[in-house]
């Protein structure tokens, strides 16, 4: 048995090595047996608008993993990309992907709740938008705070996480300011 060639054949991969600038786009390329050259298409929307240099692909008969770093992005922006890859028999385009860039961690302050005569619940929220983040409360009878609780980890991740640390021997019969400060790599909220 044989096979003719044919147009190429594209897959879109996983991207890694997300920074607060940039990333390593990722896939695989069959050249399907003819020259073949391949770039990714990347940028906000899935109008793309921004490509890769273009490489070349072999002409070989078997997938082979391919990949580029990109730079110059904008701190916790979404981009989408897709790997393109072009022969004598025509063009294929993998599928959309898309991914966010680190950036420095997301913060709001929630409502104070179980509150008692010395002790008070304070709450609220950290996305550490893909970086390594510590948080804490900061608390006082003034706006100048003056204490603050111990610093705890929010993980890495993209997504919102809840947060919340008891509080005691506050003062009876007295307001109080509460704020959460959220710091990582890429900055302090």
């Amino acid at each position: 048995t044989f096979s003719t060639a044919g147009a190429p054949i594209a897959a879109t991969g996983p991207v890694s090595g997300v920074t607060t600038g940039g990333a390593t786009l990722r896939g695989s390329v069959n050249a399907n047996g003819q020259a073949t050259t391949w770039y990714f298409e990347y940028g906000p929307t899935t109008a793309y608008g921004l490509k890769t240099p273009v490489r070349n692909g072999g002409s070989g008969t078997k997938a082979a993993n391919v990949s580029v770093g990109i730079s110059g992005l904008r701190a916790a922006a979404s981009y989408h990309y897709r790997l393109v890859a072009v022969n004598a028999s025509g063009t294929s385009i993998g599928a959309d992907r898309a991914f966010r860039t680190a950036g420095p961690p997301l913060a709001r302050t929630g409502p104070a709740l179980e509150i008692g005569t010395s002790t008070a619940t304070v709450t609220g929220v950290v996305n550490p938008q893909g970086r390594g983040t510590s948080w804490y409360f900061e608390y006082g009878t003034s706006a100048r705070y003056g204490s603050r609780t111990a610093s705890r980890n929010a993980g890495s991740g993209f997504g919102d996480v809840a947060v919340s640390v008891p509080l005691s021997g506050l003062a009876g019969a007295a307001s109080y300011h509460v704020r959460i400060v959220a710091r990582n790599a890429s900055g302090t909220t």
